[in-house]
């Protein structure tokens, strides 16, 4: 039995699929243009694809204030992106049909999670893409909050550029937003260290008729307590002020104060360092 390498197979059909595009790619585009674009959801489509070129413009913006990755992270995320590649091209293979997509939704929402858990923004950008040229409506919370996740387990750090831009495009699609999902934007936040913002989507949490739960202040709690560069009594006043019962405000801003105590010197300090 002669053995196939998937992995092969699968560079050699995207290579041929590339190549056949390439030679039909000039005279596809009228022919594309008269499929049904005029009807109500031809149109609703195009809507849907211009909010997603938008969010694309955002995500190109906010790579010019991203750090630049070490030499490891850069050889990491190429093999992240050549399998990412080859999932959607194999997705990319199986037909539409109407009435079944919920089965395609999931194999999409499969490399959302395989980006997720890399921390491979771009990746899950680039699904949320595929999903709108394939006219496949993205659901909710699960393709923007996984897109949330793929943000916060970002590296060298989380991508906190690209949370209003997913917040507010799953407004714009007719989402009502829930208290999972401002959570999840508030965790991004906390996770990269910017406690400001993450007050403000506790302020737009509140502006929308949400209330807050016990969750909800200990996620603020914790942003303030890793506040970098900042004074303990305005993390205090800042919570207080948003609406964080005092004493969390306290506890964070006693938090933020021991973080930014100086290290212990003196001889019992370099006894209690040595090995006894």
């Amino acid at each position: 039995m002669i053995k196939i390498n998937r992995k092969k197979k699968t560079a050699a059909l995207m290579k041929t699929h590339a190549h056949h595009e390439g030679e039909e790619g000039g005279g596809g585009g009228d022919d594309h243009a008269h499929n049904g674009n005029e009807t109500p959801a031809g149109m609703a489509h195009q809507l849907i694809d211009k909010r997603k070129t938008h969010l694309i413009k955002k995500l190109n913006n906010a790579k010019e204030h991203l750090p630049v990755a070490d030499v490891i992270e850069i050889k990491r995320n190429e093999e992240i992106d050549d399998a990412i590649k080859r999932m959607l091209f194999e997705t990319s293979l199986l037909p539409t049909i109407r009435g079944q997509e919920g089965k395609l939704i999931s194999e999409y929402h499969q490399i959302l999670v395989y980006c997720a858990q890399n921390g491979h923004w771009e990746g899950a950008l680039k699904v949320y893409e595929t999903l709108g040229q394939r006219h496949i409506p993205a659901t909710f919370p699960t393709t923007f909050t996984t897109m949330l996740l793929a943000c916060k387990n970002a590296k060298p750090f989380p991508n906190h550029e690209l949370v209003y831009p997913i917040l507010e495009e799953a407004e714009a699609c007719g989402f009502a937003l829930t208290r999972e999902f401002y959570h999840s934007a508030m965790d991004v936040f906390r996770a990269a260290g910017h406690w400001r913002r993450a007050i403000s989507v506790f302020n737009r949490m509140g502006a929308s008729g949400i209330n807050p739960t016990t969750h909800t202040y200990s996620l603020l709690e914790q942003s303030g307590a890793a506040a970098k560069n900042s004074d303990p009594s305005e993390v205090y006043a800042a919570l207080t002020y948003a609406g964080v019962p005092a004493y969390l405000s306290y506890t964070a801003a006693t938090a933020c104060a021991q973080k930014r105590r100086p290290t212990d010197v003196g001889p019992i300090a370099d006894w209690l360092g040595k090995d006894v």
